[in-house]
């Protein structure tokens, strides 16, 4: 049920105004009711909840990859403007205010963040068309994405801010300057102070992008943990189709009745899938193992009622047809499963999984025993099977309590049902027509729809968690790609400006060595503060992504230590360069150049 909430009005309230609504109700009529109750939660909630973390961790992704190519203009803009002191000084000098330079150099800025921006856009249209039609379907509305006016308004709106703000970055360098000194100066000289800015914005580089890799380290990891985990089952060569009976072919005036026509249908169809040459195994559940479902039941042993029902345990329900456990190869640990001999008449059978087993009766052998599913006053079943566990909720979610149930035997009819069809030679896409056929020979108005692989379901199954990793990758390794670049530039504008500087110590006798020794340290040290910030920022940040990770700690020391080690290897290679032209400066050529 949908509703608008009363202007200040808050979904406790409105659900304790339906409860009470709802016992009103109850007391009217207590044959129809029992104990019921409201849950109201918000639109954003049911839509948004299960992948708000992972869009948290994508906005920071992207806000963070943002903030390095802000950086990384900002310090190329700083390099232009060392470049331009002297014009900048002779402008001034011939009268023109500073209000007028600092508006130029704001409007240079400017053009080139909307200039970027713009450039940006035919990749942006490509991109959000492959993410649209590749990305995960848990992701709300992912399919509609597109880059629609109010998406090109905050692109336009960012790009022009991010140019006014890192442009006051030069602003102010050429501020602090007399215009005087810098006439009178040699033009283009290196001064520790700008290269304390330009180093600066180098670490907050780098301290970024280490941030970004090791979140994306960490999700890597992940996805390499789950994709090892069993899932129970063997999903291989098996193709899953939802059918959902309707129609007044299966309306009866009781619900035994309504069971049996159901139940028909489905043992006609799987007659005709199992006779194909083409089909290994065949059968059918009500809620399929990683399919995205819960149908959970109170489980109550025969015996051991408790005086509070709602205290009893939860267990997924699976009203299965006939050698389901054998199709998805769930492998039997003791007794017998499910046969064509629990029929309506037989005796009613459960077979359970192993946790339950062991977390209800611990040591005592289940076998023989009876439990009931919903209200103590159910049916009793006697269990005659154990199988595994399969992972039903998540790869990364533990098993809980199983019991699996024949369909002919269930209280009422479940005409919504999923085909689990076992391909003979190990393709499963092959079955897709003989599944059609199947249900069109028994009920021609009854569709098929979701005809799906079962591989396909279990990578679907951890799709948000492989897109985070793929897009925070890509943002990590662009942000590497910028910190390094920022880097280099930097650092070789400075051995550039150095130039004289680097002559005379030649001259007077310092070594190459030194000399290559003094410009790596000098590009090496933002680097390594950069890191040192990035990874003790790391520390801190990763609680984000605590619901993300899975089979590794979100403070792994492997992964802190190998970004470190990328890091500085890549920072290393892009002080390589300079580092080299400096050593190989010739001292007469430079002195004789100034």
């Amino acid at each position: 049920v949908f509703g608008r909430l009363a202007p200040g009005v808050d979904t406790g309230m409105a659900e304790r105004e339906l409860t009470a609504l709802l016992a009103n109700a109850a007391a009217e009529h207590p044959a129809e009711y029992d104990r019921p109750s409201a849950r109201v939660r918000t639109l954003a909630d049911v839509f948004l909840g299960p992948v708000r973390p992972v869009l948290l961790v994508l906005w920071g992704g992207v806000g963070a990859l943002l903030l390095v190519a802000c950086l990384n203009v900002a310090n190329l803009l700083l390099l232009r403007a060392t470049e331009r002191r002297h014009e900048m000084a002779v402008r001034a000098a011939l009268g023109v205010t500073r209000a007028r330079l600092s508006r130029q150099l704001l409007t240079e800025s400017v053009i080139l963040a909307v200039l970027g921006g713009l450039s940006a856009l035919p990749v942006a249209w490509l991109a959000i068309g492959l993410v649209a039609a590749h990305g995960p379907s848990q992701l709300p509305r992912l399919a509609q994405a597109s880059l629609d006016a109010r998406a090109l308004a905050v692109c336009l709106c960012v790009t022009m801010a991010s140019g006014i703000l890192f442009g006051q970055v030069p602003l102010r360098q050429l501020a602090r300057r007399d215009p005087a000194r810098s006439l009178q100066g040699v033009r283009g000289c290196w001064t520790p102070e700008a290269w304390r800015t330009r180093a600066l914005l180098a670490t907050g580089s780098v301290a970024l992008a280490a941030c970004l890799l090791v979140g994306a380290g960490l999700l890597v990891r992940t996805m390499s943990g789950l994709v090892r985990v069993a899932p129970g089952f063997d999903p291989r060569a098996v193709l899953t189709a939802d059918v959902v009976l309707s129609g007044p072919r299966y309306d009866a005036e009781s619900p035994e009745r309504e069971r049996a026509l159901v139940t028909r249908f489905y043992d006609e169809v799987l007659a005709r899938l199992r006779a194909s040459p083409e089909v290994e195994a065949a059968s059918a559940v009500s809620t399929l193992p990683l399919g995205g479902g819960l149908d959970a039941y109170g489980l109550h042993v025969e015996g051991r009622v408790s005086p509070n029902p709602e205290e009893a345990p939860s267990a997924d329900r699976f009203v299965v047809q006939d050698d389901f456990l054998e199709t998805l190869r769930i492998p039997l640990l003791r007794g017998r499963t499910l046969e064509p001999k629990d029929g309506p008449g037989a005796p009613l059978v459960v077979v359970i999984g192993r946790t339950t087993a062991e977390r209800v009766f611990g040591g005592e052998d289940p076998i023989g025993h009876r439990v009931m599913l919903g209200p103590p006053t159910s049916p009793a079943r006697t269990i005659v099977g154990i199988v595994g566990d399969v992972r039903h909720a998540g790869l990364d979610t533990p098993p809980g309590l199983q019991v699996h149930v024949p369909q002919a035997q269930w209280a009422w009819a479940e005409g919504a049902m999923t085909l689990v069809v076992r391909a003979r030679g190990g393709d499963a896409a092959v079955l897709a027509p003989a599944v059609r056929q199947a249900v069109g020979d028994v009920d021609a108005d009854q569709p098929v729809s979701r005809m799906r692989k079962y591989e396909s379901i279990v990578i679907e199954s951890v799709g948000t968690r492989r897109f985070a990793s793929w897009l925070l990758g890509a943002f990590s390794a662009t942000a590497v790609i910028l910190a390094v670049v920022g880097l280099y530039g930097a650092l070789g504008v400075t051995v550039g400006l150095r130039r004289r500087e680097i002559a005379v110590r030649l001259a007077m006798g310092a070594s190459a060595v030194r000399m290559r020794r003094m410009i790596l340290a000098q590009g090496m040290r933002p680097a390594v503060l950069g890191i040192a910030a990035g990874l003790g920022f790391a520390m801190v940040g990763v609680t984000a992504l605590d619901s993300l990770v899975f089979g590794v700690a979100t403070r792994d020391l492997a992964t802190f230590a190998a970004v470190a080690l990328l890091l500085l290897a890549a920072t290393g290679a892009a002080c390589l360069v300079p580092v080299l032209r400096a050593g190989r400066t010739d001292p007469a050529a430079a002195l004789r150049t100034e």
